[in-house]
């Protein structure tokens, strides 16, 4: 008896993994309900890019006195506007909010037919914003299936979207912090990705349109992660040879590149206008303004990498099998390896060169969130590589199960401040290892003597 057309899709793993994801990210949203205590969601950065929202839908407020008024907000800075007045300005970028607008929309229309108080409707708009992070987090995951397809089996593609969905602080950024740029960034990397494969393969415009305004929605989101612009234009160079056959192509197609510039540089118009509208100029370096900058020489790569304050491969060790699967992809996909390596390591300087290397208040290493998108090509490649060793297999699928448990467990600690956003220690991680919360006073007083605040000389690099 043949299997229905519907049925064989249930066949498919990396669909199933997929749904499983969203089965457990709607799941988590319904239970822990954050949207209802707006207070947990509206402070410091995402008040930064949530006020956008409010600004274009709700009451026009360039000054935003509604949100400036309230505890835990520091969005805006200081600086000089075209008649030499100092202006209070919003010092993050228009992207998030640009992609949640639809949502917040959805919300804006419930909340015009809704009966509670204006106190209230918060919980209205971020219950719909809620909704969009994890519908983006999906489309990503189908995205990246799709290319993974090109390379990788299915089981193995599987795998691989389970462990960044599941393992990895994306969960944390997807659920919990959901207004914090990095999911939103996600989805344009894995978005940017799938279109840079289709253009090449198809030369198709739409491709091209597509992907110049992918970019700028990069780049208006999150301005550093632009490093990432040299994946879609060198993805597939690996020679001299392939080298000059795609200088060729891009002289071949500069008509449809023209009109994807042309793409790119209309995602900046949102933050122009409010620029300009602000200040009076067209652009302004808001984070320059707040003495905030990139120390070039000084790098702080081990303590990004390895430290218990917030080292990347301490609280996300998945992110290791990447690392790890650069040798595999290399065998395998030796036309994805250069550029992908490449990426990584500049990258990786970038984020460590930044002031605050340890990025405020976060989860892990938040800033590489968004490059998970890239690092499912060589962690795919490992687990092909290893899929063919029964034994390693099982150890590796072992492992990567027990580090999806940590991780869960881990934003889960986060949210009682075991896990401290800012100031963790060797002494204080270890003190909350395996321990489940909630803790007694007790507890949490000699947690807390054990945590480290920035020091002196961290906190001088910002001046």
């Amino acid at each position: 008896m043949p299997i229905p057309p519907f049925l064989k899709n249930f066949r498919n793993y990396s669909l199933a993994a997929i749904l499983l994801y969203s089965a457990i990210a709607f799941i988590y949203k319904s239970s822990k309900c954050f949207y209802k205590n707006p207070e947990l969601i509206l402070k410091y950065d995402m008040t930064g890019y949530y006020s956008y929202l409010r600004l274009w839908f709700i009451d026009g407020d360039y000054d935003f006195k509604f949100y400036n008024s309230k505890r835990h907000q520091n969005f805006l800075v200081s600086t000089a506007n075209a008649q030499n007045e100092t202006v209070q300005v919003n010092k993050y970028s228009v992207g998030p909010a640009i992609l949640a607008s639809p949502f917040f929309l959805m919300g804006h229309i419930e909340a015009s037919y809704s009966t509670k108080s204006t106190n209230d409707l918060a919980s209205v708009y971020l219950f719909w914003v809620a909704m969009g992070i994890i519908i983006y987090s999906i489309l990503a995951l189908l995205l990246l299936r799709s290319v993974l397809l090109q390379y990788y089996e299915d089981k193995v593609v599987a795998m691989t979207l389970l462990l960044f969905a599941l393992g990895t602080n994306l969960f944390h950024y997807t659920i919990y912090d959901y207004m914090m740029s990095h999911s939103y960034s996600f989805f344009l990397f894995s978005l940017a990705l799938f279109l840079s494969f289709r253009w090449y393969k198809t030369t198709h415009w739409w491709y091209m349109l597509s992907l110049g305004l992918t970019c700028g929605l990069i780049a208006v989101t999150r301005l550093p992660n632009m490093v990432f612009f040299i994946v879609p234009v060198f993805i597939g160079v690996h020679n001299k040879a392939t080298f000059l056959e795609r200088m060729h192509f891009f002289l071949k197609h500069w008509r449809a590149i023209l009109l994807g510039l042309c793409c790119f540089m209309l995602a900046f118009v949102p933050q122009v206008l409010y620029w300009y509208k602000a200040t009076g100029f067209y652009f302004i370096n808001s984070y320059a303004e707040n003495k905030e900058r990139f120390y070039w020489f000084e790098p702080k790569v081990w303590e990004v990498l390895f430290s218990y304050r917030k080292g990347w491969f301490l609280y996300t060790p998945l992110a290791l099998l990447a690392w790890f699967g650069l040798y595999s992809l290399y065998k395998q996909q030796k036309q994805l390896f250069p550029i992908i390596s490449f990426y990584l390591v500049i990258n990786l300087y970038v984020v460590a060169s930044w002031w605050c290397w340890w990025y405020g208040g976060s989860l892990g290493m938040r800033p590489f969130v968004e490059t998970y998108a890239v690092l499912t090509l060589p962690t795919a490649a490992l687990l092909q590589h290893i899929a063919a060793f029964k034994f390693k297999k099982h150890l590796l699928n072992t492992l990567i199960i027990v580090l999806i448990g940590l991780n869960q467990f881990q934003s889960h600690q986060f949210q009682y401040l075991m896990i401290h956003w800012d100031s963790m220690s060797k002494a204080a991680y270890w003190n909350v290892f395996g321990v489940v919360p909630p803790v007694s006073n007790e507890f949490k007083e000699a947690h807390y003597k054990l945590l480290v605040p920035p020091s002196v000389k961290e906190i001088a690099r910002s001046k």
